[in-house]
């Protein structure tokens, strides 16, 4: 009996902890430390001409591209939710 309450006490001390520290939040506003600057891009730049990761093809990357875009289904969802 008295083990049973022991472990009983350290799992509901081990989860009064990991709640406590699961839904901690910082209060503290925090500044940046460096100045955000921005600069102004040359007006004539063009992107840089996009890479393939190694080994993938450009018939890969097209499929990846058309499996990635949302389709009618996307859309009734979105209607519906």
């Amino acid at each position: 009996m008295n083990r049973t309450r022991l472990a009983l006490s350290v799992v509901a001390a081990s989860l009064t902890v990991c709640t406590t520290l699961l839904f901690a939040q910082d209060t503290k506003q925090h500044k940046p430390t460096t100045p955000i600057t921005t600069t102004a891009a040359p007006a004539a730049t063009t992107p840089p001409e996009s890479q393939l990761p190694p080994g993938m093809t450009l018939e890969m990357m097209q499929a990846a591209t058309e499996a990635g875009t949302p389709g009618p289904m996307h859309a009734y969802l979105c209607e519906n939710a």
